[in-house]
């Protein structure tokens, strides 16, 4: 076997995006049934039928999930396609917290604070 081997060009993240969509589609044709399913057994709950609130329950419950999965899914394959990054905290806020807080640092000059000072310290 070679040292060099050759890239492959594959269909990039094609494949994986499509299957994604597809299980955010198939799940939110899940979500669309259960809402129905959920107000059905809700209107039967009200006239009466006692065990139809557990169905009520159990497909409201399907539904949040489904929703979030599709949500899950959506900004999956949005993230693999690139279309949005995904998240990284700067780490620059934990400088300004432990650095004392300068004003002006290059001119010398003093910047004024958006905080209003207390009037007690005004008159002196």
């Amino acid at each position: 076997m070679s040292k060099r081997r050759s890239k492959r060009k594959g269909l990039g993240p094609l494949p994986h995006v499509t299957v994604m969509l597809a299980g955010a589609g198939l799940t939110g044709a899940a979500w669309f049934y259960l809402v129905g399913a959920a107000i059905d057994f809700g209107v039967l709950a009200v006239d009466g039928q006692g065990q139809a609130w557990l169905f009520t329950i159990a497909a409201s419950l399907g539904a949040v999930v489904c929703l979030v999965l599709v949500m899950a899914l959506g900004a999956r394959a949005l993230r693999t396609l690139g279309v949005i990054r995904e998240y990284k905290p700067k780490r620059a806020a934990a400088k300004r917290k432990a650095e004392p807080a300068q004003a002006g640092k290059r001119s010398g000059k003093r910047v004024a604070s958006p905080v209003a000072e207390p009037a007690h310290e005004l008159q002196a």
